[in-house]
């Protein structure tokens, strides 16, 4: 007996498919600002908080922190729209 068509289903292939699968979702990229820097590991970011003076360092802290939980929910849950 033949499975019927929405009894077969497409493996996923490539990286991205089985990363959608997973989350249930197609997942698409989004698009890194052209106006600041990308820092190659997060360790140019502390270097970059710390040589501000002590009394800023707390506003930057709490940016980067606000900014890597974004990015963290976002990989943790796809993104369905371009941002």
């Amino acid at each position: 007996m033949q499975p019927e068509p929405s009894d077969m289903r497409h493996e996923p292939e490539t990286i991205e498919e089985k990363q959608a699968a997973q989350l249930g979702t197609y997942t698409k990229t989004l698009t890194p600002s052209p106006m600041f820097h990308t820092p190659d590991e997060w360790k140019e970011v502390v270097d970059w908080i710390e040589a501000h003076p002590p009394e800023d360092r707390i506003h930057l802290w709490t940016a980067a922190g606000m900014t890597w939980n974004l990015a963290a929910s976002i990989v943790n849950t796809g993104v369905t729209e371009d941002a």
